[in-house]
């Protein structure tokens, strides 16, 4: 199911196994998390919805290594692979693993802390958070005052799994990090979107002690 998020943001949920997908149409088409590969024809189907064909996509933009979150990006023919130099470096070692599953391996653009992705009229800042997974991060677009979270804060303030890669210690100053930044939602990997981010963020650091 695709909602419109704002004018040219869009969020496609799926009832399978795998994560959301946040779709930015600007200038560059850029598709955070595309999710596991084999929710593809849902996702290549709602994108059509909204004008999209895949090979209209230029940019992957992955919050983290797991496979429910970048499984899919093998699809996407015509788009560059974004992601945070940490979580580069995790699916580029996972090669043999990766080939197996039939995962596109290569990462094209290896990020850092503060990175800008100018997409046109919406420009996304990551933001380095690691705890869920060593490689995590969130993507914030700074007009809308929206947070791509992945997998690292959830509504309700859910806490997220820490991970064998990943730390309770590392997960909590990831979110008071969180805390510094001016949020109108945050749009997670899974789950509810949180319309009342400081409150979620807080009541998460509080479940996660």
């Amino acid at each position: 199911m695709i909602n419109r998020l704002c004018k040219r943001i869009f969020h496609i949920s799926t009832k399978n196994f795998g994560s959301h997908s946040y779709i930015i149409k600007d200038d560059i088409i850029a598709i955070i998390d595309p999710g596991m590969v084999t929710n593809f024809n849902n996702l290549k189907s709602e994108l059509e919805k909204i004008g999209i064909n895949v090979d209209d996509v230029k940019l992957i933009l992955n919050t983290h290594e797991h496979i429910d979150h970048v499984s899919c990006n093998i699809k996407f023919k015509n788009a560059l692979i974004a992601a945070h130099k940490v979580t580069a470096r995790r699916i580029e070692f996972s090669k043999r693993l990766l080939q197996l599953l039939g995962i596109k391996n290569k990462i094209d653009l290896k990020l850092e802390e503060n990175s800008i992705i100018d997409l046109g009229r919406h420009k996304l800042r990551l933001i380095y958070t690691p705890g869920h997974s060593i490689g995590s991060c969130c993507f914030y677009e700074e007009k809308d005052r929206f947070l791509f979270s992945g997998d690292t804060v959830f509504a309700h303030g859910t806490p997220a799994l820490i991970t064998p890669s990943g730390s309770k210690k590392m997960y909590i100053e990831s979110l008071k990090k969180l805390l510094k930044l001016k949020i109108k939602k945050i749009l997670p990997g899974h789950g509810d979107i949180s319309d009342n981010p400081k409150k979620d963020i807080k009541l998460t650091l509080k479940n996660v002690r």
